[in-house]
């Protein structure tokens, strides 16, 4: 061998010094046969050295095709970075680089958008399953099965999450190989397709395969077990507004002379509230069985209270939607009443000819009230994010992010009605 063969070989590794060693001598063994079988055949050192080109150029060319192979068989967000890198190194002409930048910013933000969201659905895999474990420590040990029963939708949803974090994690991954593809046809580099790299791809999708059939597993197994217990069917009625077929009545009466003042609160039942007959104020509950309630007599004053029971969790998403369990008040006309306050999360309000003072408050239900006489009845109704009608056709007006409506008749009696996103009904 030349001593100028020799210096284009030393070169050669001094530029590649920073490659694993293997490739080096891989790279090296290839130009160094190449050159002695140029020498062999009667070729000048020179003219065959010339012909290759400078040492660091070959050197550039070896990266590029070096970090090709390696971002084919281990596609990730590093290998790739070293193929643009090592590419925009041999690219000289300004539309090759105008061509490889608009690839290159298009390709990313798509394999950067199957990343992110593979780490979103890893985050609220882990998030969901810890939520659930948390909601079920919280709940009453007699309620077991219920318990069971959120833990296995909570695995269902979690497995769910990682079958579709490693969906989009192949996507990602394979979005890289096809990137990789399209700038060595852009740079003009063979892509090499040989047995080891296939054995090697191999190797690394068991892993995968695996996790694959166990989150599959725990998913059909989840979801088994969440059906099993009865929860879906509960969840079911409530989203669709559907009346529990099961539940307890129960019946609470008091003296008129006994009260001044109701106090209601519910979580999502719908509060009917009209008037009565004889001497006495009623209340008549439907409890279903994922429901309690507390009454509490304070003086003149009589408190009725609806919470949950802890059989159904996340009762305080659930409590956002309506009930049609409902809590009927009958209040009769000669009754000592002067006040009365209904708050409800989810449920609606239904309040009909009543000459006393209320107030109604709801979040998501909706506020039906019938004035006996709008003359003797002050009016203050305000929603968020509802509308409100009188007669059946909207009225009030718009200020500060809300709609209000007042009637000022100059009464002692006031309506008072206010919802954060239900519609308000006045009828006169």
């Amino acid at each position: 061998m030349s001593d100028a063969i020799d210096r284009f070989i030393g070169e050669l590794e001094a530029h590649l010094s920073d490659l694993p060693k293997d490739e080096i001598e891989e790279a090296v063994s290839y130009y160094r046969e190449y050159l002695n079988d140029a020498v062999e055949s009667g070729e000048d050192p020179e003219n065959a050295l010339n012909r290759l080109g400078t040492a660091e150029k070959i050197a550039a060319v070896i990266r590029v095709e070096t970090s090709i192979d390696r971002a084919r068989s281990n596609p990730g967000v590093r290998n790739y970075g070293a193929v643009l890198k090592n590419s925009f190194r041999v690219i000289t002409t300004p539309f090759s680089i105008l061509f490889l930048s608009m690839f290159v910013m298009l390709s990313g933000g798509i394999f950067i958008t199957f990343y992110a969201g593979a780490f979103c659905t890893f985050l609220g895999s882990v998030l969901s399953l810890a939520a659930v474990i948390y909601e079920a420590a919280n709940m009453s040990g007699k309620f077991i099965i219920e318990i069971i029963g959120i833990l296995g939708a909570g695995i269902m949803f979690s497995a769910v999450l990682m079958l579709a974090t490693i969906c989009l994690y192949k996507l990602g991954r394979l979005f890289i190989r096809l990137s990789v593809w399209t700038i060595g046809k852009i740079l003009n580099k063979p892509q090499q397709k040989g047995a080891p790299l296939k054995r090697t791809a191999d190797e690394k999708s068991k892993p995968i395969r695996t996790a694959v059939r166990l989150f599959s597993v725990l998913s059909f197994a989840g979801f088994v077990v969440f059906a099993v217990s009865g929860l879906p069917m509960r969840y079911f009625n409530i989203f669709n507004s559907m009346k529990p077929q099961d539940v307890e009545l129960m019946s609470y009466e008091f003296d008129i002379d006994q009260l001044n003042e109701i106090s209601v609160e519910t979580a999502h039942s719908i509060v009917i509230v009209s008037e009565g007959s004889g001497d006495k104020v009623r209340f008549i509950y439907e409890k279903p069985d994922w429901l309690d309630c507390a009454f509490a007599a304070e003086g003149n004053t009589v408190r009725f209270r609806e919470k949950s029971n802890g059989r159904l969790p996340f009762f305080e998403l659930v409590s956002l939607h309506e009930s049609l369990t409902e809590l009927k008040v009958y209040i009769p006309k000669d009754a000592g009443v002067k006040r009365m306050t209904v708050k409800s999360k989810g449920g609606h309000v239904f309040v009909s000819d009543l000459p006393l003072s209320i107030r109604v408050e709801t979040m998501n239900g909706s506020i039906q009230v019938n004035l006996p006489d709008t003359d003797s009845v002050n009016v203050a109704a305000e929603t968020s994010k509802g509308v409100i009608y009188s007669n059946n056709t909207p009225a009030g007006q718009k200020t500060g992010g809300k709609t209000v409506y007042a009637i000022n008749a100059g009464s002692d009696k006031t309506v008072e009605l206010q919802s954060a996103n239900g519609d308000i009904r006045i009828n006169k």
